[in-house]
């Protein structure tokens, strides 16, 4: 057994509107090895959204435990940002490493590469509103990977995204995965979690189906059958 990197024990996330109580989920129990590729699937209502919330620290749980690479970090929180719309492609990726304090190195140098990773090299100057859904996707992916996590969370990252920037986006992921990287995406489409290793299925706030995925899709060979679009 590899290191285990997720660890949740009877996760309990309650909401209360009014005098109504929505169970959203109902004491969620697994475990997540570092190094795999993990695709969350439910239908809208399931939890598999709030799920992601708790493990990304960005909500409480009402009850139960949740371990992070060995600490315990169900009290904690903290907010995510988007894009920053009147910061550049390479004013947003590097922003993690100036909220960071002390970066090692030139910070832009670190986000030029981050960019070019990530294939938006010519859009450094480029501001949201001038990339598309993809690129804005990309952008975001390669500031999150700045300081070089152990961990991506990605809830929908295909979401309204044409079939060609999808599968570049799950190559993507593929690639940081091989590299090492524990991957936890959240997707309502099959094929989309068949490019994962592991597929968890949430119904009514509990977790239905625990199952590896028997036959995996390679996104590099399916990028090589799709024509190509004017998107870089």
């Amino acid at each position: 057994m590899g290191r285990v990197l997720i660890d949740t024990v009877g996760l309990v996330k309650d909401y209360y509107l009014g005098t109504h109580t929505v169970h959203a989920l109902r004491g969620v129990s697994l475990r997540v090895e570092a190094g795999e590729f993990v695709a969350v699937m439910g239908p809208s209502g399931s939890g598999k959204s709030t799920f992601m919330n708790l493990l990304g620290c960005l909500d409480r749980p009402t009850a139960g435990r949740y371990v992070l690479d060995g600490e315990d970090v169900s009290s904690l929180s903290r907010d995510a940002l988007a894009l920053l719309p009147r910061a550049s492609a390479l004013e947003n990726v590097a922003l993690p490493l100036l909220y960071g304090g002390a970066p090692r190195g030139d910070p832009h140098a670190r986000a030029r590469q981050g960019l070019a990773a990530v294939g938006l090299a010519p859009f450094e100057t480029h501001h949201p509103n001038q990339l598309s859904g993809g690129q804005q996707q990309r952008v975001a992916i390669a500031r999150a990977l700045i300081n070089e996590p152990s961990l991506i969370l990605a809830d929908e990252p295909t979401g309204n995204l044409d079939t060609r920037t999808s599968v570049e986006i799950l190559s993507l992921f593929q690639q940081l995965n091989r590299q090492g990287m524990t991957v936890v995406l959240v997707t309502h489409e099959p094929d989309i979690a068949e490019y994962a290793t592991r597929v968890l299925t949430f119904r009514d706030g509990r977790l239905l189906h625990d199952q590896p995925v028997t036959i995996r899709r390679d996104a590099q060979a399916v990028l090589a059958t799709l024509p190509r679009g004017d998107e870089s």
